[in-house]
């Protein structure tokens, strides 16, 4: 991993996820790139105003995202190599398009909201950023303070359809921490069994890595996912959201059943390819 991106707001939960991103960028000696994207307000009336002229309103947002530059150089002493970009637009959008830009390996982005529902938690931009990259991302909630993810937890659904292409964050943060793998397989009645054969997974996926499977039963996926993690004291927790059927009901935000997912633990998104 070279290079990390960090989308900020200047929210307490940006913050706390920034810092995350520091201490992982530390540890794996790559590079930050922070962005700021805003639009202009608009005053909804009958014919659209502007509040505020456009060079004084990214003039104003410069400044606040080199401030958040420049603290983060001073508390490693320039040893991370620390970058800004400040766009106009829409945050998904920019998101998106800098993350290809930059060339990004990973992107790592804070939780919002106290209510304990998992996608208040995340907040639609995370939610939304998730649903829509090709790139591994990052969830940190807000009150997680880094360490390293010596023991992650990997949820699989009853088919394990992910190829070692789209494991390699994950793989790579194994071999880096040296981390104990648990992968666990959240059934919601004793009759479902899954369709891989878990010798083969391992030995195909995780080949020198502490791994272990386990099997549990539990009527909501996303609480056996929770309380696996938290029997195994686990630092971190990675999904598959295109082949996990809970993905869509756990962030769609059309849902009328909160699910609670009350994990204080970061979260790591990679998407299925080959």
């Amino acid at each position: 991993m070279k290079t990390i991106l960090v989308p900020t707001d200047f929210s307490a939960g940006a913050a706390n996820a920034t810092e995350y991103a520091l201490q992982l960028a530390i540890d794996f000696g790559a590079s930050i790139t922070l962005l700021h994207a805003f639009h202009i307000p608009v005053n909804v009336t009958e014919v659209p105003i502007t509040l505020t002229n456009t060079d004084e309103l990214f003039a104003i947002n410069k400044e606040s995202l080199n401030k958040v530059a420049h603290d983060l150089r001073t508390k490693v002493n320039a040893g991370v190599e620390v970058n800004t970009i400040c766009k106009m637009g829409f945050a998904v959008d920019e998101i998106l398009d800098t993350a290809d830009e930059i060339h990004a390996d990973l992107i790592i982005m804070g939780m919002h909201g106290t209510s304990g529902v998992m996608a208040e938690m995340v907040g639609s931009i995370t939610t939304t950023v998730m649903h829509k990259s090709k790139l591994p991302i990052m969830a940190i909630p807000e009150n997680f303070h880094y360490r390293q993810p010596k023991k992650i937890v990997l949820a699989v659904g009853g088919h394990f359809p992910a190829s070692p292409g789209s494991l390699a964050m994950l793989t790579e943060f194994a071999n880096r921490f040296k981390s104990e793998l648990n992968l666990v397989n959240v059934k919601q009645d004793e009759g479902q069994h899954p369709d891989f054969k878990m010798g083969s997974i391992m030995e195909n996926n995780f080949k020198g890595i502490n791994c272990h499977y386990d099997e549990v039963v539990n009527a909501e996926i996303e609480t056996g996912i929770k309380n696996f993690a938290a029997d195994k004291e686990a630092d971190l927790i990675t999904v598959i959201p295109q082949e996990y059927s809970f993905w869509h009901t756990l962030f769609n935000p059309s849902t009328t059943k909160h699910l609670a997912f009350h994990t204080s633990l970061p979260l790591l998104s990679i998407h299925h390819r080959n």
